[in-house]
């Protein structure tokens, strides 16, 4: 009649708690609930492993942008949208982070996603402090060291991505559609659209996408 239990089962060998004991609050037979927010599901901690095993993109430097009807992010010099080719309406520019520009996926079968510098070498190293704008490092096998340890860059400038060769000892060829080879000069950037392909001393190549 008080909401007072006279006796806790589970202690054995007691069937009432003594005198001085303190009083213990009901006992509530409903299942565990997550109204407090106490109770995570095993996919629940899945995904919050996952999520700092793999940090978000980092925000890029501000631009101007024109967005096509999808809702794609674009120069805003471009007349058709640069993911899904729809013509865009003339509008004025908005000014927002910079979004992925595509990614590099490379003949090893490995993919790069561009939000920001790659250097890619032997044993690629940067002089760079961690943090996001640290550039991505991309280690190449290269048994016969045809690769140079800091081979090739890309680098990200505004919306343009482009490719310098670092002074390798095997050389850089790009490709881009509808253009001869070029073999690059030793720290000169050239500009890359997509499509171009990118072939490091012979031994690897890697092509620039733009995706969703």
């Amino acid at each position: 009649s008080s909401g007072m239990i006279d006796s806790v089962p589970w202690v054995a060998g007691r069937a009432t708690p003594p005198p001085d004991a303190p009083a213990v609050p009901p006992v509530d037979a409903r299942p565990p609930t997550d109204d407090l927010g106490l109770t995570v599901s095993r996919g629940h901690l899945e995904a919050l492993r996952q999520a700092a095993e793999e940090p978000a993109h980092p925000v890029g430097p501000t631009v101007h942008v024109v967005r096509c009807p999808a809702g794609h992010a674009n120069p805003p010099h471009a007349s058709r949208c640069r993911v899904c080719a729809a013509e865009i309406a003339e509008q004025a520019p908005l000014t927002m982070p910079r979004p992925v520009l595509g990614r590099l996926r490379f003949s090893t079968g490995d993919e790069i996603v561009l939000d920001r510098d790659v250097v890619i070498g032997r044993k690629p190293t940067t002089d760079r402090a961690g943090g996001e704008h640290r550039p991505h490092l991309v280690r190449l096998d290269s048994p016969e060291q045809d690769i140079s340890r800091n081979h090739v860059t890309v680098h990200l400038d505004d919306w343009h991505v482009l490719v310098t060769d670092l002074g390798s000892t095997n050389g850089t060829v790009v490709r881009r559609p509808g253009l001869a080879p070029e073999r690059l000069r030793p720290d000169q950037a050239v500009m890359i659209e997509p499509g171009t392909s990118v072939e490091v001393a012979e031994v690897v190549t890697f092509v620039f996408e733009v995706t969703e």
